[in-house]
C-alpha cells in the first residue's frame, strides 16, 4: 500500500508542476527562480498529503475493479478539500506576494486540486491493484488503457423496451450497468462544462487587456492635450503683517494673509466636444469658452488694520487643474484696466495651479463694490468642474454633446429630458447654501468638497458589455451542453467528449468575434453577427451528428432564444436581476419538461425483472 500511495503522490505532484509552469507562462510571469522553486516546493509541499495516503490506505484497501478506483476518488477528494483549506490561510497570510498567491489559487480551487489528483489514478501501479490481469508498465500504456474505458463506459447504446426485458433476463446486471454508463456520461459532461470556463478566463482578460490599452491611449492623448479642468475663483489674496510685542517688548511682525471671495459670480460657458483618433480608438476631448463675470466687496478680517496691509501685493488668482489647457492669454477687467494674468498661484490658498496677477487695491475700497470681467479660452478631456467660491454663483453650461453626465454634490436646477441635441442646464448658489463667508482663513475650506460639473460620456462601451456577456458564460455553455445531452439520450446517439469539446469551443470562439467586431462597429451589430455565426455553425454540426433538420432547428431556435436572453440581460440594469431569475425559472421548467421521460435509473427495467423474479 504504501507503494501505491508513493506512485499516487508522485503522479499528482507531476501533473500538478506542469499545470503550474503553464499557468506561469500563460500569466507572464517570468521569474527564472520560480521555476527552479516549484519542483523541490511542490515534493515538499505534498509531504502530508502522502502521509494522508498511507494512512487512508492502511485504514482501508482498495477493492478490486472500478469500485477500488471510487474509493482512490474519494480519498482525492478529501485531500484536495484539506489543502483548499491551508490554502486560503496562505492567501490570507502572504496576499503581498507575487508567487504564493499563484500557488495557493492552484491548489485552493477544490475542483482543480481534485482533478489535479485524478492524474495520480493513471499511474500503472494503481491500475494492477485494480485490474490484476491488466498491466501496464508505462503511463503511456495506462492512459491508452484509460481511454478505452472511457471510451466504452459513455457509448449508451439503442435499446427498445422489449430488447432490454429480454436481455435482463439472461444477464440481470445489464440495467445497472447501462445506468451506470448513463450516469458517468452525464458526470463526464459536467466536468468538461468546468473545463471549458477555462476559456472563458482568458477571454475575461483579454477583454480587461484591450479595456486597459483604450485607458492608456485615452490617458496619453488626454495627457498631451489637457486634464478635465476645475475651475476655482476668481479670488483675491490680501496679505497682512501682524505686529507682535514679545516679552522684552520687541515688535515683531508676523505675515498673514486672508482670501476675499466675490460677492456676486456669473460664469455662462460653452462646451464644443472634438474626437481624436488613435488606431482604432476614439478619445473625446473638448473646448470651451467661458465669461466670468461679478463683483468683490473687499472686507479686512477682524482686528486687522489698513495700516497692517501689503497694499501693493494684492494679488488676485483663478485656479486651474492643468495649465496645458489654457488655450489664449487670459486677461481681466478690473477697474476699468485691461490687466493680464501670468502663470503661478500661492500654493498655500485654495488651488495648486492657475493665474494671477497684481492688482490695484487700496483702503478707501474696503466695502465698496468693485466690479470684474474674465473671459477664458480652455482645452480639456472628459469633463469640466468648478468650485462655487462666492456668496451669490450662478453657473450656466451648453453644449451639442449629447450624453452628458452631472456630477458632484450639486445637481443643475432643471434637466431636460430630452438630450439628443445636447444640454443647456444652470446651477444657483448663494450664502444661505453654502457654509462659508466672503472671507476666509488660510486652509479653512477645501474646495474640491464643493466641486461639479459635467462630464462628456463616450456612449460606445463595447468592453463593458463584453464583459459582462462573458461572465454568462457559464450559463450559455451549460445549458447547451445540458441541451445536447438531454437530446443524446432520448434520440439514443451518443455524442462523443471530444464532439462536446469542439462545440464549446465553438460557444468561447463567440466572445473573441464579439470583441474584435465590437471594436470596428457598433456592439449591437456585432453582437448579432457573432451569435448568428455561432448559431449556425452549431446548428450545422448538430445535422452532420443526429443526420435530423428537426433536431438542428431545435438547436437554432435554442440557441438564438438563449442569445437574446443574454443581449437582453446586458441591456438592462435596474431590472436585470428580475429579468434574468424570470429568465432561468423559465429555462429550468422547460429542462425539467424535456427530461421528464427519461428513466434515470431504468424503473421499467426494474419493474421487468421484478416480474420475471416473481413468476
Amino acid at each position: 500500500m504504501t507503494y501505491l500511495a508513493l506512485r499516487l503522490w508522485i503522479g499528482t505532484c507531476t501533473a500538478f508542476i506542469i499545470g503550474f509552469m503553464l499557468l506561469l507562462l500563460v500569466s507572464n510571469t517570468h521569474e527564472p527562480w520560480a521555476f527552479l522553486v516549484v519542483v523541490p516546493a511542490t515534493f515538499i509541499a505534498a509531504l502530508p498529503a502522502l502521509l494522508l495516503l498511507i494512512l487512508l490506505l492502511a485504514i482501508h484497501t482498495p477493492p478490486v475493479g472500478f469500485k477500488g478506483i471510487g474509493v482512490l476518488w474519494l480519498y482525492g477528494f478529501v485531500t484536495a478539500i484539506i489543502y483548499s483549506f491551508v490554502a486560503i490561510t496562505i492567501v490570507d497570510t502572504w496576499n503581498n506576494s507575487k508567487i504564493l498567491p499563484i500557488v495557493a489559487i492552484c491548489i485552493g480551487s477544490p475542483t482543480t486540486a481534485y482533478t489535479i489528483s485524478l492524474f495520480g489514478l493513471c499511474a500503472p501501479a494503481v491500475q494492477q491493484h485494480c485490474f490484476p490481469s491488466k498491466q501496464n508498465n508505462t503511463y503511456g500504456e495506462a492512459f491508452q488503457f484509460w481511454w478505452q474505458q472511457l471510451q466504452q463506459a459513455t457509448q449508451l447504446s439503442p435499446t427498445s423496451e422489449h430488447t432490454s426485458i429480454i436481455t435482463i433476463q439472461n444477464q440481470p446486471v445489464m440495467h445497472t450497468q447501462q445506468n451506470n454508463k448513463l450516469l458517468l456520461k452525464a458526470a463526464i459532461t459536467a466536468v468538461l462544462i468546468l473545463a471549458m470556463l477555462i476559456p472563458s478566463a482568458f477571454i475575461m482578460n483579454l477583454v480587461q487587456e484591450r479595456q486597459e490599452l483604450q485607458a492608456n491611449i485615452v490617458k496619453e492623448i488626454s495627457n498631451k492635450w489637457s486634464q478635465p479642468q476645475t475651475i476655482v475663483g476668481p479670488y483675491i489674496i490680501l496679505p497682512f503683517e501682524r505686529p507682535i510685542k514679545n516679552n522684552k517688548g520687541v515688535i515683531s511682525k508676523q505675515p498673514d494673509y486672508a482670501i476675499v471671495l466675490p460677492d456676486n459670480l456669473t460664469v455662462n460657458g460653452s462646451i464644443v466636444p472634438e474626437q481624436r483618433s488613435r488606431s482604432i480608438y476614439h478619445v473625446l476631448l473638448y473646448r470651451t469658452q467661458l465669461q466670468l463675470a461679478g463683483s468683490f466687496v473687499p472686507h479686512l478680517p477682524e482686528g486687522v488694520s489698513p495700516d497692517w496691509v501689503l497694499w501693493d501685493q494684492v494679488t488676485l488668482c483663478v485656479g486651474f487643474s492643468d495649465y496645458r489647457g489654457i488655450s489664449s492669454k487670459p486677461q481681466i477687467m478690473w477697474k476699468q484696466q485691461q490687466i493680464s494674468l501670468q502663470a503661478g498661484v500661492l500654493k498655500s490658498s485654495l488651488a495648486e495651479n492657475g493665474v494671477s496677477s497684481r492688482i490695484p487695491l487700496s483702503s478707501a475700497d474696503i466695502g465698496t463694490s468693485i466690479g470684474f470681467t474674465l473671459p477664458l479660452q480652455m482645452k480639456g478631456s472628459t469633463g469640466l468642474y468648478f468650485s462655487p467660491l462666492a456668496a451669490n454663483a450662478q453657473y450656466r453650461l451648453q453644449s451639442t454633446w449629447p450624453n452628458p453626465s452631472f456630477m458632484g454634490n450639486t445637481l443643475p436646477n432643471s434637466i431636460p429630458n430630452d438630450l439628443s441635441k445636447g444640454f443647456d442646464v444652470q446651477w444657483q448658489f448663494n450664502e444661505a447654501n453654502l457654509p462659508f463667508t466672503t472671507l476666509l482663513r488660510p486652509d479653512q475650506i477645501n474646495p474640491s468638497s464643493y466641486t461639479f460639473g459635467v462630464n462628456l460620456i463616450q456612449p460606445a462601451d463595447q468592453y463593458g458589455k463584453t464583459l459582462r456577456s462573458v461572465k454568462y458564460a457559464i450559463l450559455v455553455i451549460g445549458l447547451s451542453f445540458a441541451l445536447f445531452f438531454i437530446v443524446e439520450v432520448l434520440q439514443c446517439k451518443p455524442i462523443h467528449p471530444v464532439q462536446y469539446v469542439l462545440i464549446g469551443i465553438a460557444l468561447s470562439v463567440f466572445y473573441t468575434l464579439l470583441l474584435s467586431m465590437s471594436e470596428f462597429m457598433a456592439f449591437n451589430m456585432a453582437y448579432a453577427i457573432a451569435g448568428a455565426a455561432t448559431t449556425l455553425l452549431i446548428s450545422w454540426y448538430t445535422y452532420t451528428h443526429f443526420k435530423k433538420i428537426g433536431t438542428a432547428s431545435v438547436f437554432a431556435i435554442a440557441l438564438s432564444l438563449l442569445y437574446t436572453f443574454i443581449f437582453i440581460l446586458i441591456q438592462l440594469e435596474d431590472t436585470a436581476l428580475l429579468i434574468g431569475s424570470i429568465g432561468l425559472f423559465i429555462i429550468v421548467a422547460a429542462a425539467m419538461y424535456l427530461s421528464r421521460k427519461i428513466e434515470w435509473y431504468g424503473s421499467k427495467t426494474s419493474s421487468a425483472i421484478t416480474e420475471e423474479n416473481t413468476m
